[in-house]
């Protein structure tokens, strides 16, 4: 009887996998063609795996033979065939080679060598070049191992990649970049990493390269866990969202290997330190526990709470896909916003600083080692806090146009400057969030600088009583234990952060019910409308005809702005409450003489005179004057002449206009 593979008879299968086919007469034995010398004397034990050749006397168990057999082919091997393989595989042939990969022409498949800790041969990969999947497939009754670890210098950082196509990947563009150092290891698999492996790792500066997809991220949280007590440091690869998914080392390698060196820095500008290496003392499973840490030091009111949420918000939404969330925090000084963003000085994905400058924002200077000082290449997907925002706008004009210039490239993406030195800094696919504490002096900013990508968040809304009293006793019991004060918050603000980060799910994000959609949809037209701009000349003539703002972005930033709220707040879907909250954060947003004076004329379907408006404003009749002109060309509200009582000329009423009330109403604004 002939045993085929299909079969997998136990201690034979490890034979059959690698094509060889036997004849079982009963016994203990079966035999066959001998892949060493041809004969058909080879003899292997049905109990054992034991194998014998009568001819030309090869002997030993299952791993003596794949031993064998992976020499046998290997010294086979022609150089046309690495190159064919390296061509087909975007590879080094030269690293094929060195790595012993090995062709074997009776099957015509490739094998590629696994050893154990020991350095022996532990198992024999098959690769078919004519199947599509291009997947390796194990040796039977073979184990998978740490592909290379046996390798492992003693020194430098180690790249741990998925899977072993992947660490060719990397080896040929080091060997064609004449990058120093091979400590590439591979992982078998996204989802397997045994404990034992740690032991290679331990001391040492690690760099995970997983995949762009699910499996792979879920791969690598899997690996943070078991090894970021255990190593030195620990990095790890950011793809852009902007790649595909599935995309991998090999890919990265296949697109750029004509420029090796230029790959490697690109490569080196996409890995970032992973902050989960240590795990906080303290433990902050939600929103609600953080609030107490907080309003046990500061004077919280209901705006300050809905700040600090938002805040946590645009930090989680770096784990979402789509735009991302910038924000101002707007309030006087001594409101609490400053305390409010230091909170989060030192919490995972998050990088603090007091000001900013376009210098430090990207450098164009140049370093001994070649390395990149810019603020910048610190920042994919991370959260940038900003204590003071406001000391930009004392700037001369044309240094906030260029830092203006940068914000609005790394916004959509792609950052791209060029100095005069040579230097140039390119960070395509950039992605991160912004919070910035900004005075009102924001509200004055007629210029379409970063209007149209920064949401307002109100510290002191308007129509929110503030108790300015309780906020300088809150202020004045802090001072006596400052340091441990800010210390709490901060210990509070890094374990909620981090457990945020660690039972992120993206397959468990809150849904949006419809009428969510519905009502920001005419809710962005509201805000679109109010923060657009009239520009004129000295004759107060319009410079052109104004054009809204299509409301695409904010309605995008308004959905995952509801959408991460309701994360933090572990609630299943935006409900009311959290809708609330963007609205209010939509209204801020507008220019804030038009809001006001809309929500006024809203609420008066009869219209109200200019004086009427003044004396409810309390600001001049020539400013109300002038933005009713601006409202007015924008279609938002329309002159209607009263005929008067009396003898004198008509009256004018302002009227909110048939499109801007409807809009209104199927966003249901809440008159504060």
């Amino acid at each position: 009887m002939t045993i085929q593979a299909k079969e997998k008879k136990d201690a034979l299968r490890l034979y059959v996998s690698h094509g060889l086919q036997f004849e079982d007469k009963g016994g203990s034995q079966v035999t066959g063609e001998c892949p060493f010398c041809a004969s058909q004397k080879f003899y292997v034990s049905k109990a054992k795996g034991m194998y014998h050749c009568k001819v030309c006397g090869a002997k030993g168990n299952g791993y003596t033979f794949l031993t064998e057999l992976h020499e046998q082919c290997f010294d086979a091997t022609e150089q046309k065939q690495f190159n064919d393989l390296a061509k087909k595989r975007s590879l080094s042939a030269n690293t094929l080679k060195r790595e012993k990969i090995a062709y074997d022409k009776a099957t015509k498949r490739w094998l590629i060598p696994i050893q154990n800790g020991s350095a022996h041969l532990a198992n024999l990969l098959t690769y078919d070049p004519s199947i599509k999947s291009h997947s390796t497939r194990s040796t039977a009754n073979c184990s998978r191992h740490f592909y290379r670890a046996n390798l492992l210098a003693e020194t430098g950082p180690i790249y741990v990649c998925e899977g072993e196509w992947d660490a060719l990947a990397l080896l040929s563009l080091m060997e064609r970049g004449n990058i120093h150092g091979n400590n590439v290891v591979a992982v078998p698999g996204a989802e397997t990493f045994k404990k034992e492996w740690i032991q290679h790792l331990k001391g040492r500066d690690v760099i995970l390269l997983y995949d762009n997809d699910s499996s792979g991220q879920d791969g690598k949280a899997k690996v943070i866990d078991l090894i970021k007590d255990e190593v030195a440091s620990l990095q790890s690869v950011h793809w852009p969202t902007s790649l595909p998914e599935k995309y991998d080392i090999r890919d990265f390698v296949a697109e750029k290997m004509r420029s090796p060196k230029a790959a490697w820095k690109n490569l080196q500008k996409m890995i970032s330190e992973e902050t989960q290496k240590s795990k906080p003392t303290l433990k902050r499973t939600s929103f609600n526990s953080v609030m107490k840490d907080f309003e046990s030091i500061l004077h919280m009111t209901n705006s300050m709470k809905d700040s600090l949420l938002i805040s946590l918000a645009s930090v989680i939404s770096t784990r979402m896909k789509g735009d991302p969330l910038w924000l101002y925090l707007v309030g006087p000084a001594g409101c609490g916003k400053s305390t409010l963003l230091q909170s989060f000085q030192g919490a995972m994905n998050c990088v603090f600083r007091s000001k900013l400058t376009a210098t430090s924002f990207v450098s164009g200077m140049k370093q001994d080692d070649g390395s990149d000082p810019s603020l910048l290449a610190q920042l994919h997907d991370q959260t940038l806090l900003i204590k003071d925002f406001t000391a930009i706008k004392s700037m001369p004009i044309v240094v906030q146009e260029h830092l203006y210039g940068i914000l609005r490239d790394a916004y959509d993406g792609n950052v791209l400057v060029e100095y005069g030195n040579g230097v140039k800094r390119n960070y395509p696919d950039v992605h991160f969030s912004i919070i910035a504490g900004i005075t009102d002096i924001v509200h004055g900013d007629s210029r379409a600088a970063l209007g149209e990508r920064f949401l307002k968040v109100e510290m002191i809304p308007s129509h929110e009583e503030y108790d300015q009293e309780a906020q300088i006793r809150a202020s004045i019991a802090n001072v006596i234990k400052q340091v441990e004060a800010e210390k709490q918050l901060k210990s509070s603000m890094e374990a909620f952060v981090y457990h945020l980060n660690d039972t992120f799910d993206e397959t468990q994000m809150p849904t949006v019910p419809s009428w969510v959609i519905d009502r920001v949809v005419s809710l962005c037209q509201i805000v679109g409308l109010l923060r657009s701009t009239v520009l004129r000349e000295r004759s107060e003539d319009m410079s052109y005809r104004p054009r809204p703002e299509i409301g695409t972005r904010i309605a995008n930033q308004l959905i995952k702005l509801g959408t991460a709220i309701s994360y933090v707040l572990g609630k299943k879907q935006i409900d009311k409450a959290v809708y609330q909250i963007m609205e209010d954060v939509a209204l801020s947003t507008a220019y804030g003489w038009h809001a006001d004076i809309t929500k006024i004329l809203v609420s008066k379907p009869k219209g109200m005179t200019v004086e009427e408006l003044s004396n409810e404003l309390q600001i001049s009749v020539s400013s109300v004057q002038r933005r009713l002109n601006d409202l007015r060309d924008l279609k938002i509200v329309y002159a209607k002449k009263l005929k008067s009582a009396s003898r004198g000329r008509p009256t004018n009423v302002w009227i909110v206009s048939p499109s801007m009330k409807r809009h209104w109403k199927i966003a249901k604004v809440t008159i504060k």
